[in-house]
This record gives structure tokens, sequence and C-alpha cells, in this order.
């Protein structure tokens, strides 16, 4: 069976004797969404609001009310930024002060992952 969805390493990590990593279904998936976690909206050049915005809540202090905005906007930015993604779930927990625990159920897979805040 073929993959539906093909994705190269979003970090494309390697060296010269090494082949760039290729990932298929839930892994395609999951780095699309690593990258985009990974990118701050508003620093692709011809794309200023593809991203996550996850950075306008650096100094808001933890609270229910910040956790569901958080949660919120994930789920809109992400659906709206990540072609092709089926999200399910979004789950934003602040384990320490400066942490946001992300975890991300999407129609082919999960992701967790921690985000500094």
């Amino acid at each position: 069976m073929m993959a539906q969805i093909l994705e190269y390493d979003y970090l494309m990590g390697g060296s010269p004797s090494e082949r760039i990593r290729t990932y298929d279904d839930g892994e395609a998936m999951n780095q699309r969404i690593l990258e985009w976690l990974d990118t701050p909206e508003g620093t692709v050049a011809d794309m200023p609001d593809w991203g996550s915005p996850l950075l306008r809540f650096k100094h808001e202090p933890d609270s229910p009310s910040i956790q569901v905005m958080a949660e919120m906007l994930i789920f809109r930015r992400l659906s709206e930024d990540v072609k092709g993604i089926d999200i399910r779930a979004v789950s934003v927990q602040f384990p320490e002060i400066d942490l946001m625990q992300i975890s991300i159920v999407h129609g082919t897979g999960f992701l967790e992952r921690q985000v500094a805040r």
C-alpha cells in the first residue's frame, strides 16, 4: 500500500553521506506540525500569517482560560496553515512557568511536544 502523505524531515538534517530522512502518513503529518510549532508567526517572508502564534502567551499567567485560548488558537491556525491536516483534539498543559505541553490528535496519528513560552 502506498503512503497517503510523504514528507521530508523539515530540518533536513544529515551529512553529505546520508540521505535526507523521509516520513509517511502519521509521521509525515507530525513533521508538518513540528515545522509549524517551531516557526513563529511572522517569520516566513512570503507568508507572514503562517506559523505558530503561541508567542502571544509568553507573558501570560497560567490559568484555565489561557489554556483554552491556546488550544482554540492552535486548532484554528494549524487547520488553516497545514495542508491536509484533520485535527481531532488539542490539549495544552503548563508543566512549568515557561513551558507548554502540547498534544495534538490528528487523522493519521498523535503528536506530543513541549514548547518554550
